[in-house]
């Protein structure tokens, strides 16, 4: 079915929501599993009369992910990891271009499942990326109560 799963986050308990599942679904299809952490632009939005040591904290951004890879990584044995970078473009064109680069046949990510004036406002990456993927995209909503597996027995 798949052959390479490609599963992102963010280092937070909502961005980890989709490992999970994206590493069990890996082992179900006998996929390599690949898992993205995307560095964020820290010149976006920055505006203000003080000066930035902007080199030290790209460096801190980049151990910061190095970081959350390698937490990631322990989702499953043989997991791959890349640390992607978004200053010359979105965090959702960076994860696109990540996913293709990898080979990647599904790309999984959590989502927050805003709407309304709150996606409006703060947009929604999980969106872009669904709208622009060449691949198929599985949305996990963060938050959401997982899966429950039911017995076949009727109960006493």
């Amino acid at each position: 079915m798949f052959k390479h799963i490609f599963v992102t986050t963010d280092g937070s308990p909502c961005g980890d929501a989709a490992l999970p599942l994206a590493a069990g679904l890996a082992d179900t299809c006998g996929a390599a599993l690949t898992v993205a952490y995307v560095v964020p632009d820290l010149l976006a939005g920055h505006e203000g009369p003080y000066v930035r040591d902007y080199v030290q904290e790209l460096a801190e951004a980049q151990e910061q992910g190095r970081s959350v890879l390698r937490r990631a990584a322990t989702a499953r044995p043989g997991t791959q990891t890349v640390l992607l970078d978004s200053r010359a473009s979105t965090v959702a064109r960076s994860l696109l271009r990540g996913a293709q680069t990898q080979g990647a046949d599904l790309i999984v990510m959590s989502t927050h499942g805003r709407s309304g004036l709150g996606r409006l406002l703060l947009g929604s990456v999980a969106e872009e990326v669904t709208r622009h993927a060449a691949v198929p995209v599985l949305l996990v909503r963060a938050g959401d109560p997982a899966p429950q597996t039911s017995s076949s027995e009727a109960p006493a």
